[in-house]
């Protein structure tokens, strides 16, 4: 994939949310009975991951427009709780996206005999975001008996509206109306979805599922109930009309069934499922809706790949043709998507007015949509010509990177660049993979829907792209990618890039803009001069009076000369030894790879409740020290010593960043300790 960086406005705005969180638990073996009635073993033997955090919000979700106390309800409660009497102490510490401690505090908490206790704790957050929050509960002497967390939330700014395919915006999300969200509710997973500002929703019609009975004795119970949920929350939907009628597989060996019976039946049901379900269809009428229905429609699911379609490309180009004839002879307004496998073959082939979208799906792996093979504005740039040959648009309607394979982090960046560069480069409609998918890590949520970090990535992308259209990339020559976007009376660019330690510095009295970051949070811009580190998460700019034109020549020279400020740097980190159970002993190397001798500040980033220190100074949450200036070629290396709250038992991670006198970010490593090594 390719990932670009996109700038928008929304006046201003600064956002603030007041979480209040109310606790239950039982409080198993805490003080209140005397030390010989006190069953001691359940204290030592109690499973200290045993308390759960619920929030209040569905999937601990916040916009801007929630009221100023926000109460977030947790329930924790131990595996083996005892039947005691007792009091205790109930601890919480609140992280931002960075690792870093923003707020902590302890209230008390006592139970009555057999009774849960109830604890009531309040914090203040500024800024859209990914936070996460982490809770204990210790007895009077000090013992940590239960503990939950990191539990993920986010503040994200309150969507633009949007009723209708014609304002649903052009991101959407990849997901099933029963398989992937077993066992939740659906209007709570649309409600995700429009919290973030996406109002597409790609499913799966298989007429093999639906019509296993035969024709007269279909099953629409599920996705009938997927579908009228979609209407009420005014979700888009795209139906995915993928596999072959029940038992008629013409590619499975021995099946008796030939390619042409096969495709007679699919046709003939697919009919059946686009009269059900279009606008004006059986669906439609039957719950008086008067403009709502499935009006997109795609044509199987990666004709390409033998898992989903063991034919060749010709048997597709048959399948598509016949299908789409079909689908308008029944809804003439359809959209119609089919798929390119990027050779071709379909638009050298087929009729022109075939479709009208080409569909294809884009997995460029780990290394990102700019840094692999499969290079983002390549594979657009190809999908654009066949889709024109065939008269039609470009949907990347598969789009995704897995969490097993790649950082929360760079999940995040690469989402949001791709969208932006596949969005400015002329794309249609692009849609992530996906949103719940449990076990596989391509998800932006978990499976109870709370965030990981792409989902308030992605609010602030259409947040600041909502009533834009794009107008393409401003400058392809140098390292840094500016794509543009207008209103018809502002321009906002969206900068970022895939070089390491890029800066970009504007005069702010040649042209008025405003800045934000990648999670819609406003930078300052005050002084004469704003300098802007440039990296994979986007910086956004806002022009309010000019166009495009104009802004492309503003930026044209700072473009131009936005190179890396310093070589970069090779840190690692690796332990030394246990002085303690609950101290460890570190060393951060650091290596200088460039030419030039550069020094700056080496800080690390720690688990919460943790502290740090370089040898010779005092302990910090946030451990920090000053690198002299390293000779090229020659290393540097400074040693730690890290206190844990409690003796350390389980894996952890710390990161170490190297940044140069500017602030900008020259090298950068995670430690993973292992207990005993």
């Amino acid at each position: 994939m390719a990932i670009k960086t996109s700038t928008f406005a929304d006046g201003g705005k600064i956002a603030a949310l007041v979480v209040s969180s109310t606790v239950a638990m039982l409080l198993s073996g805490i003080d209140g009975m005397s030390a010989q009635a006190r069953p001691t073993a359940t204290i030592a033997t109690a499973n200290l991951e045993a308390m759960t955090l619920q929030p209040s919000e569905v999937g601990g979700i916040y916009t801007e427009s929630d009221p100023t106390d926000v109460t977030v309800g947790y329930t924790a409660k131990m595996d083996d709780p005892a039947a005691l009497t007792g009091t205790g102490t109930l601890q919480y510490t609140v992280d931002n996206a960075s690792g870093q401690v923003i707020n902590q505090g302890q209230v008390a908490a006592s139970a009555a005999l057999g009774n849960a206790a109830v604890a009531q704790f309040d914090f203040q957050v500024s800024g859209y975001g990914y936070y996460s929050v982490t809770t204990t509960i210790q007895n009077s002497a000090g013992a940590i008996v239960a503990k939950a967390g990191p539990a993920g939330f986010a503040l994200v700014p309150d969507p633009a509206p949007a009723s209708g395919s014609t304002t649903a915006g052009p991101l959407g999300m990849n997901g099933n109306f029963s398989a992937a969200n077993a066992g939740v509710p659906l209007a709570e997973v649309y409600t995700m979805l429009q919290d973030q500002g996406i109002n597409w929703y790609r499913v799966t019609l298989n007429p093999g599922a639906i019509f296993a009975e035969g024709l007269n004795r279909p099953n629409y119970r599920v996705d009938n109930l997927g579908v009228k949920t979609a209407e009420a929350q005014g979700i888009q939907l795209v139906g995915v009309l993928s596999g072959w009628p029940h038992g008629m597989n013409p590619f499975v060996s021995n099946s008796g069934v030939t390619f042409q019976t096969a495709l007679d039946t699919y046709v003939t049901d697919v009919q059946a499922i686009v009269q059900h379900y279009r606008p004006g269809g059986q669906v439609a009428t039957h719950n008086h809706w008067t403009t709502y229905g499935i009006s997109t429609w795609e044509i199987w699911n990666e004709p390409t790949n033998p898992a989903f379609w063991g034919g060749d490309a010709e048997s597709y180009a048959n399948l598509a043709q016949t299908t789409a004839e079909a689908i308008r002879a029944i809804e003439p307004n359809a959209t119609i998507l089919v798929y390119d496998d990027g050779t071709n073959w379909l638009a050298s082939t087929a009729d022109t007015n075939l479709c009208s979208g080409l569909s294809l799906h884009y997995y460029p792996g780990a290394p990102g949509p700019l840094n692999s093979n499969d290079n983002l504005n390549t594979v657009v740039e190809k999908g654009l010509a066949d889709a024109k040959t065939l008269d039609a648009n470009l949907w990347i309607t598969e789009t995704g990177w897995s969490t097993h394979e790649v950082t929360p982090v760079q999940q995040a960046e690469h989402w949001v660049d791709t969208a932006l560069g596949a969005l400015a480069d002329g794309t249609s409609h692009l849609f992530l993979f996906t949103q719940i998918y449990p076990g596989s890590g391509f998800s932006e949520e978990h499976p109870n829907l709370t965030p990981k970090m792409a989902y308030p990535a992605l609010a602030a992308l259409t947040n600041r792209t909502a009533g834009y259209q794009p107008t393409g990339t401003l400058n392809t020559e140098s390292s840094i990618q500016a794509d543009a976007w207008t209103d018809g009376n502002q321009t906002e660019v969206a900068l970022w890039t895939t070089e390491p330690n890029v800066a970009i510095t504007l005069p702010t009295n040649t042209l008025p803009f405003q800045a934000y970051d990648w999670m819609d949070n406003p930078i300052s811009t005050s002084g004469a001069d704003v300098t802007l580190p440039l990296s994979l998460k986007p910086v956004y700019l806002v022009f309010p009076t000019n166009t495009p034109t104009e802004v492309q020549t503003f930026l044209n020279a700072p473009l131009a000369s936005g190179t890396p400020t310093a070589a970069p740097f090779t840190v690692s980190m690796h332990s030394l030894r246990l002085l303690n159970p609950d101290t460890l002993e570190v060393a951060v190397s650091i290596e200088n790879d460039s030419s030039t001798p550069v020094g700056g500040t080496l800080s690390l980033t720690l688990p919460s409740g943790w502290t740090g220190e370089p040898f010779g100074d005092s302990a910090s949450a946030n451990p920090s020290v000053s690198i002299p200036a390293v000779p090229e070629g020659a290393g540097y290396e400074e040693v730690f010593v890290f206190n844990a709250p409690e003796a350390i038992s389980a894996p952890f991670p710390v990161t170490a960043t190297l940044s140069n006198p500017s602030g900008l970010n020259v090298g950068q490593t995670q430690l993973i300790h292992l207990p005993g090594t």
